[in-house]
C-alpha cells in the first residue's frame, strides 16, 4: 500500500538500558536529508493504541503482543519489525497520522510542523 504522506518511517533498531529495550523509531521527510529519531518502549506504542482506541480509531493495525520477558534478541527482533509495520500503517491511514496522539508520540509538531493538518473524520 502506498503512503501517500510526505513522510517515510522505519524502525531500524532497538537498543538495551538497565534491561528495558527502547526501539528507535527514524522519521524522514521524503525527497529531503533530514532525519529524526526518536526511541520509545514498548508500553509507549500500547499507550498510543489504547489512547487512538479511546478516541474512536478503529480498524486500527494489530500492534504486536506483550510479553513480560521478551528479552531472547530474536524476539525483540520480530517485536521491531511487526512495530514498524504497525508504525507505517498509522502514517498511511491520513485521519491517524493527523491524529494528536500520534503526532505527539511522533514529535511531528517538532520535526515537521508543516505537514500537520487539522484532525480528518475517523475511518
Amino acid at each position: 500500500m502506498e503512503n501517500n504522506s510526505a513522510l517515510s518511517i522505519t524502525v531500524p533498531s532497538a537498543v538495551q538500558r538497565q534491561s528495558v529495550t527502547y526501539y528507535i523509531l527514524s522519521l524522514s521527510k521524503v525527497y529531503q536529508i533530514e532525519v529524526h529519531n526518536i526511541e520509545r518502549r514498548f508500553s509507549k506504542f500500547e499507550a498510543l493504541n489504547l489512547e487512538l482506541h479511546s478516541l474512536g480509531y478503529t480498524r486500527l493495525p494489530e500492534l504486536p503482543k506483550s510479553f513480560m520477558l521478551i528479552q531472547m534478541q530474536s524476539g525483540i527482533e520480530q517485536r521491531r519489525k511487526d512495530l514498524e509495520i504497525y508504525m507505517r500503517a498509522l502514517l498511511q491511514r491520513k485521519d491517524t497520522r493527523h491524529s494528536l496522539p500520534v503526532v505527539k508520540f511522533l514529535e511531528l509538531d517538532q520535526f515537521c510542523p508543516e505537514l500537520i493538518y487539522q484532525r480528518l473524520e475517523l475511518v
